[in-house]
């Protein structure tokens, strides 16, 4: 899927110094690339090289040069800029006759698409998650890079109709995975799309069934939930599964609900579009790095299933009717998203939709396999008491604090251990997020 849309470059031709240490760099911006921008110029003889970058000619930021083999053609990867910033720059390169530059230019940065939503949040100097990864669901669907004062700086927008239920960075950190279904997700047409960040020609992958997770293996391939769709007392029944895929579309079932889960849970009242009878409605899950198992959640069995890699089945139900494990301190219902944390895990609570009073949570337990035990030792609700009726997931960062995405409700956070808010976004009324992923401050494009 490569972009038809043309380069934009931007050669520096304003006075500058003069004589031989003159530099006359060339800054392109590629359409498909958000603000992503790289510049590029060539010295006489052997140097570095660097690019200087900020809200004025006293820059205050620099990124290294990628140099060529014979220490002469300099290459910066500028990724980061804030969408309709203009922010002053220049390069600088030394060699053996001493510093060189280039004049003082300003970068006038692609403005964000018009569809994008009004954008509206506040950063404490506590947050820590820096760059983010969302997508953005209005019509149409968008990925989106936030910078860690929550303005976009990467993008990319799906055609009407569609919707991203998921996106990874690129294991390799080269690129933004897609996950791009129809508004309904029983149609057999989702598609994996790679994109890579700096507007290089992007590439797809269909997901048969495919619907709201995936992750990258070790081996290549990538582990999905595909909805299963079988026929039971004359109707028809969307269970769901886990299936590995590689790049030539060879598939393997990983797991099945319907080989491990009992259909007595099957609840008939529970229908998609169409008249099909939601069964497991399975919306994320985790690979457990250190044993292979799959921490899968399904949503309508109010459960988290803890699948065993080598026999399939369903090692552990944690909550719901069919729990093997005692839940000590509450539960959660009609969950989604878990992700592992050291000795246990975190889930997004979306809470009982019949409930009185409507306030979704993110809540951690612990997990003692040795006694079936999970213990509920940390819980946050946003204070101004918000209900995601879908969607919605946490993840812990390094430092101890958590990215929060509350998915219908249309808000991200980042909340300390001790539950104060560091960070809120809110985008405009009628747009909700997927999933959101931290990707750090430091973080470059490779």
């Amino acid at each position: 899927m490569a972009s038809m849309l043309p380069l934009l470059a931007l050669a520096c031709t304003s006075s500058g110094p003069d004589g031989p240490t003159s530099l006359h760099p060339t800054l392109t911006v590629d359409a498909e690339a958000g603000t992503f921008a790289t510049v590029t110029w060539t010295t006489e003889e052997v140097a570095d090289g660097r690019l200087e970058f900020g809200d004025d000619t006293a820059y205050g930021a620099s990124l290294e040069a990628t140099e060529s083999e014979d220490g002469m053609e300099h290459t910066v990867r500028w990724f980061g800029t804030p969408a309709g910033a203009e922010p002053h720059w220049r390069v600088v390169s030394e060699g053996a006759s001493g510093p060189m530059w280039s004049p003082d230019e300003v970068y006038d940065a692609p403005p964000p698409p018009t569809v994008f939503p009004s954008l509206d949040g506040e950063v404490d100097p506590s947050a820590e998650a820096g760059f983010v990864l969302t997508s953005m669901l209005p019509r149409p669907s968008a990925a989106v890079i936030l910078d860690g004062d929550n303005r976009p700086v990467w993008w990319k927008l799906l055609e009407d109709g569609r919707v991203i239920m998921q996106t990874r960075l690129s294991t390799d950190g080269t690129a933004v995975l897609i996950l791009d279904t129809a508004a309904d997700y029983l149609d057999d047409d989702t598609v994996l799309h790679r994109v890579p960040l700096d507007g290089s020609p992007a590439s797809e992958l269909r997901l048969p069934h495919g619907h709201h997770d995936f992750v990258e293996l070790a081996d290549g391939r990538v582990l999905f939930l595909a909805v299963d769709i079988q026929p039971l007392d004359g109707a028809d029944v969307a269970g769901d599964a886990l299936v590995a895929i590689d790049e030539a579309g060879n598939t393997e079932t990983m797991w099945s609900a319907w080989e491990s889960v009992p259909i007595g849970t099957i609840e008939p009242k529970l229908l998609y579009p169409g008249n099909f009878v939601d069964w497991t409605h399975c919306n994320g899950f985790a690979v457990d790095a250190t044993t292979g198992e799959f921490w899968v959640s399904a949503h309508n069995l109010s459960g988290v299933l803890v699948i065993d890699p080598e026999t399939r089945g369903v090692r552990w139900q944690i909550g719901g009717t069919l729990s093997n494990v005692t839940i000590e301190g509450g539960g959660f219902d009609q969950q989604h998203s878990p992700a592992l944390v050291d000795g246990g895990f975190l889930i997004f609570d979306n809470g009982p939709s019949e409930a009185e009073t409507l306030r979704s949570a993110v809540r951690e337990f612990t997990f003692d396999a040795a006694s079936n035990t999970a213990t509920r030792v940390w819980s946050y609700e946003d204070p101004d008491g918000i209900y995601a009726s879908f969607f919605g997931n946490a993840e812990r960062l390094v430092g101890g604090n958590t990215l929060v995405s509350w998915g219908a409700a249309g808000r991200i956070a980042e909340v300390t251990p001790d539950g104060t808010r560091a960070r809120r976004l809110d985008v405009g009324i009628g747009t909700a997020l997927g999933y959101v992923h931290a990707l750090g401050a430091g973080f470059t494009v490779r």
